[in-house]
């Protein structure tokens, strides 16, 4: 059976708010805008950064009545932040570096100070997007100020 194009899965992303160091109020914000736009949120779960968590939680979500699955958490800059690469590996697909969100997250950063070597790699970081098809991409550095 096709999948319903109004129903949503939605899966966040972060140790810390497992641990409740951070207040999760992404659901309740995104039922909230689904909702208005004629969608429904069916789904919500929230997992560690860790590879078989996001890997379980994919599969759980692909397994319901959902036309779409939204993520967030995890694309941040540390170590710990492995979404992407996670995505990446299930899904088969390659990421793609982009040079233009590179350039406009750092003119973004640089208002404020010079950045450090370190913080220029976490945000290059940043900048590499799923390559959903030949004709375009997933790219997570738009989504940041959501």
């Amino acid at each position: 059976m096709p999948a319903n194009l109004r129903n949503v899965v939605y899966i966040s992303i972060g140790s810390e708010l497992l641990k409740g160091e951070v207040l999760n109020t992404n659901a309740a914000f995104l039922g909230r805008v689904l909702f208005e736009h004629g969608m429904k949120l069916i789904g919500e779960r929230t997992v560690p950064d860790e590879e078989p968590a996001m890997h379980h939680a994919i599969e759980a979500a692909l397994a319901q009545d959902a036309g779409w699955i939204v993520t967030s958490g995890g694309l941040g800059p540390t170590f710990d932040d492995v979404t992407r690469q996670v995505l990446s590996t299930y899904f088969g697909k390659p990421l793609e570096f982009s040079s233009y969100h590179y350039k406009e997250l750092m003119k973004r950063i640089s208002r404020h100070k010079i950045p450090s070597q370190s913080l220029q790699e976490g945000i290059r970081s940043q900048c590499f997007s799923l390559k959903a098809h030949e004709s375009s991409s997933i790219n997570w550095a738009a989504l940041g100020d959501l």
